[in-house]
C-alpha cells in the first residue's frame, strides 16, 4: 500500500512560469513514445488514466500543538490533485520496453501560494536471456515531497533526474557476474529545502549464484558518492566556514533472494558500511547495514509484507551528511470479490543525525527524530470502470528539537478511470 502522506506546495510564480515547459515536454515525449510503439504486433499494454484526489490534513505543516494555533485554520488544509497518466509496454522477443508518465496540478483551499504543477516521465528497458540480463531505467520528475519532514518545512517541490543501469552475465555454470551503475541529481526551488540539493553517483559489483529454481545468492561491493550543490555557512570552533556536504559510502554485502514456496519469499541483504565525511567536519562512522523483507501470501487474495532497513542514507529527499536511518514496516493487502481491495500499514522510522546541519553550530550535538505511521485504505472498482479509493492515516513524530509530539491525521478520497487503446 502506498501511504498517502504527500501534500503539495510551490510558489505560484515558480509553478506557473517555470514548470509549464517541463510539463509540455513530458507530455510531448510521452505522446511520441506512445505513437512510435503503437504497433498491434508488439504492444502489450497501452493506456491513459484520469484521476482526481482530495486530501484533508489537520496538521499539514507538521507542527506541534503549541504552534498550530498560530497558523490559519489551526494548521489544517484541503488539497485537490488532478492528473493525467499514460503509458505503454511493448515486447520484442527478449526485450521489454515500458514508457509511462503523468502531469498534474495541485490546488490548495486555504493557501493558493502552495499550488503546484507536477510531472513525471520514466522509461525502462529489460533484456532477459539465459546467458544474462540487462536493465535500464531513466526518470525525470518534478513532484511534491509533502510536509512530512519536521526538519524541512519549506516549499517541498523536488526536481529529480535519475538513471540506473544493471545487468549480469553467466560465467561458469550457475555463477554470474553482476553490476549496477546509478546517477541522480536532485534540487528544489525552495531556499530551505535547496540545502538538500545534491548529485549522487555510484556502482555495485558482485558475484551471484542463481539456482535452477531462480533463487539467488550474491556477495558484492558497493561505492556511492554524494555531493551537495549548495554552499552554506557553519560556525566551527567559533569561526565561520563555508560548508558543502560531501560523503563517500563504501560497503561489502551479502544478499539472498529465496522463495521456498509460491506462498513465501525472502529477500535479505546484510553488509558492513564505511561512511567517509569529506568535509571540514570529518564526521566519519561505520557499522552494519541491512535491507530485508518477507512476503507471505497464504491465499491468492491476501498478501502480507514485513520489511526492515538500516542505512547511512543521503537520499534524494534529504541530503544529511551523517545520518543513521532505520525503518520497520508491516503491510497487508486483501482482495474481496474481485472488486474491493483493502490495505493496511504500520511503519516506524528513526533517524539519528550525528550533527544537526539545520543549526549554524553543528557541534551543539546530535539530533534524533522518530516517526510512527498508521494507515488503512479501501479501493473499489465500480461496474462502469471508475475506481474509488479512500485512505486514512495517522502520523506521530517525536523530534529532539521539538518539546512535544507532532501529530497529524489525514483522509484521502480518490477517483480514477483507466482507458486502454
Amino acid at each position: 500500500m502506498t501511504c498517502h502522506l504527500q501534500a503539495a506546495e510551490c510558489r505560484s510564480v515558480l509553478c506557473s512560469r517555470s514548470s509549464q515547459p517541463f510539463a509540455r515536454l513530458a507530455l510531448t515525449g510521452l505522446a511520441t513514445a506512445l505513437t512510435a510503439y503503437a504497433s498491434p504486433g508488439t504492444a502489450q499494454d497501452r493506456y491513459f488514466q484520469v484521476s482526481a484526489s482530495t486530501q484533508y490534513d489537520d496538521n499539514l505543516r507538521r507542527r506541534p500543538d503549541d504552534q498550530r494555533s498560530e497558523l490559519p485554520h489551526n494548521g489544517s488544509e484541503i488539497a485537490t490533485f488532478v492528473s493525467l497518466d499514460a503509458g505503454i509496454a511493448a515486447n520484442f522477443n527478449l526485450l521489454t520496453v515500458r514508457v509511462d508518465g503523468n502531469v498534474g496540478k495541485r490546488f490548495f483551499a486555504y493557501d493558493n501560494d502552495l499550488n503546484s504543477e507536477e510531472y513525471r516521465i520514466g522509461a525502462t528497458a529489460d533484456y532477459q536471456a539465459q546467458s544474462g540480463s540487462v536493465s535500464l531505467e531513466a526518470v525525470s520528475s518534478r513532484q511534491n515531497l509533502g510536509f512530512t519532514d519536521p526538519i524541512f518545512r519549506g516549499t517541498n517541490i523536488r526536481q529529480l533526474n535519475r538513471v540506473i543501469a544493471e545487468g549480469d552475465r553467466r560465467i561458469i555454470g550457475n555463477l554470474r557476474l553482476a553490476a549496477t551503475a546509478r546517477y541522480s541529481a536532485s534540487s528544489s526551488p525552495d531556499p530551505v529545502l535547496s540545502r538538500a540539493n545534491n548529485n549522487s553517483y555510484g556502482y555495485t559489483l558482485g558475484l551471484a549464484y542463481v539456482s535452477p529454481l531462480g533463487n539467488r545468492l550474491t556477495v558484492g561491493y558497493s561505492d556511492n558518492r554524494t555531493e551537495s550543490t549548495n554552499e552554506r555557512i557553519l560556525v566551527v570552533d567559533e569561526a565561520e566556514i563555508p560548508y558543502t556536504g560531501k560523503a563517500t559510502t563504501r560497503g561489502v554485502f551479502g544478499q539472498i533472494e529465496y522463495a521456498p514456496s509460491v506462498a513465501l519469499a525472502f529477500d535479505a541483504r546484510v553488509g558492513y558500511t564505511w561512511r567517509d565525511d569529506r568535509t571540514i567536519l570529518d564526521a566519519d562512522f561505520q557499522g552494519i547495514t541491512y535491507n530485508g523483507s518477507v512476503t507471505w501470501q497464504p491465499l491468492e487474495s491476501v498478501r502480507i509484507v514485513a520489511a526492515a532497513n538500516r542505512s547511512f542514507s543521503s537520499n534524494n529527499e534529504l541530503f544529511a551528511n551523517g545520518v543513521e536511518a532505520t525503518s520497520y514496516s508491516l503491510e497487508g493487502t486483501a482482495v474481496a470479490a474481485g472488486r474491493l481491495t483493502l490495505t493496511s500499514l504500520i511503519r516506524h522510522d528513526e533517524r539519528n543525525f550525528r550533527f544537526d546541519l539545520q543549526d549554524s553550530v553543528p557541534a551543539l550535538g546530535p539530533r534524533t527524530d522518530r516517526f510512527w505511521v498508521y494507515g488503512a485504505g479501501a479501493r473499489y472498482m465500480t461496474g462502469i470502470g471508475v475506481a474509488v479509493g479512500l485512505n486514512v492515516n495517522h502520523v506521530r513524530i517525536k523530534d529532539d528539537a521539538v518539546s512535544t509530539t507532532i501529530k497529524s491525521n489525514s483522509v484521502f478520497l480518490t477517483l480514477s478511470r483507466r482507458f486502454g487503446f
